[in-house]
């Protein structure tokens, strides 16, 4: 029971340590795989462009793996939520609701607002906001529970794979340029690169 979520704390430690702190971890893990020569589509070298990218998202996967192992605890919750009076259930609902809403406020009219260095600064530790309370408001009612995209449901099942994909199908460079098969083609190339990115 809590041996996974004490592989999460050190899996936490890690990820802290990487990306949070100044200890060059990073570029020494990377430094025989990405040069911090300028390239086309790096100009502060693919070691740096990789630290960045990777920096933007770098809670995002243990966030999931949290959310993922507590689904039984929310599902719980829920549960014994709709098993009371209607009033209770609804209090305890709109209570969550409303804490979630506040910080979503917050979030909206703060680090929303920023342009787009500082909001890439704050984005790893409160882009979770709007998710979050999306998928609870999501969820309020069974009626709502009960309904769903089947498009959305597949696409769902290779989100990650896709995402991670797209940069080495679609584009190149760094993710700086778009892959081109066919040029003065721009409409087919995209076609063409498409239907590899789909049929891979």
């Amino acid at each position: 029971k809590y041996w996974i979520r004490n592989k999460l704390a050190v899996l936490a430690m890690i990820i802290y340590m990487m990306w949070d702190c100044d200890f060059g971890i990073f570029r020494r893990m990377h430094m025989l795989f990405l040069s911090e020569k300028p390239v086309a589509g790096a100009t502060m070298g693919t070691n740096w462009e990789w630290y960045f990218r990777s920096y933007l998202d770098h809670w995002s996967t243990l966030l999931g793996m949290i959310f993922a192992i507590n689904y039984p605890i929310v599902s719980l919750f829920y549960r014994k939520l709709e098993a009371r009076s209607k009033r209770s259930e609804w209090m305890g609902k709109m209570a969550v609701a409303a804490g979630m809403l506040v910080a979503f406020g917050l979030w909206a009219r703060g680090p929303l607002m920023y342009s787009k260095i500082p909001y890439n600064g704050t984005n790893p530790y409160l882009g979770f906001i709007p998710l979050v309370t999306y998928i609870f408001l999501r969820n309020l009612t069974p009626r709502l529970r009960s309904y769903s995209m089947e498009l959305l449901h597949e696409i769902g099942k290779t989100t990650l794979e896709t995402y991670l994909m797209q940069h080495h199908i679609w584009l190149t460079s760094n993710s700086k340029t778009i892959l081109v098969f066919l040029p003065g083609w721009p409409r087919v190339n995209l076609a063409l690169v498409t239907y590899i990115y789909v049929i891979l």
